[in-house]
C-alpha cells in the first residue's frame, strides 16, 4: 500500500485536484469560522460533485462510513503529528496536523 502526504495550504479556502489510485480528484477545502474546522468536497476530473461538506476529522478516515463508488479507492486522514492536540485550530493545518492518503495500489 502506498502512503503519502497531501500538502494542506495556508489558507481558509482553496482547491486542488490531485490523482490518486489513477484517478483525478479535485478537493476543495474550506475552513468555517464557526465551528472551528474544515469541511471537504469532493468533486471528480470534471468538476461533478461527489460529497460535499465532509468535517475534518483527526484520525478518522474522511470519508468514514459514506457509502458512494465514485470516492477514491484508499482512505484519506489527518494525522495530529504531536499526537497531543485535543481541539484543532486554522493554524494547525499543514504544520501540526497533515493530510495523508493510503492508496490500495
Amino acid at each position: 500500500m502506498a502512503l503519502f502526504e497531501i500538502p494542506l495550504l495556508k489558507s481558509k479556502y482553496y482547491e486542488f485536484s490531485i490523482p490518486l489510485d489513477g484517478t483525478v480528484f479535485n478537493f476543495e477545502f474550506c475552513w468555517n469560522e464557526r465551528s472551528e474546522r474544515f469541511f471537504i468536497s469532493l468533486y471528480d476530473s470534471e468538476k461533478n460533485l461527489i460529497i460535499s461538506s465532509v468535517p475534518a476529522v483527526i484520525k478518522i478516515p474522511l470519508f468514514y462510513g459514506i457509502k458512494e463508488k465514485k470516492l477514491p479507492n484508499g482512505k484519506l486522514f489527518f494525522i495530529d503529528t504531536t499526537n497531543s492536540l485535543k481541539k484543532y485550530i486554522f493554524q494547525d493545518f499543514g504544520t501540526k496536523i497533515k493530510l495523508f492518503y493510503e492508496g490500495k495500489g
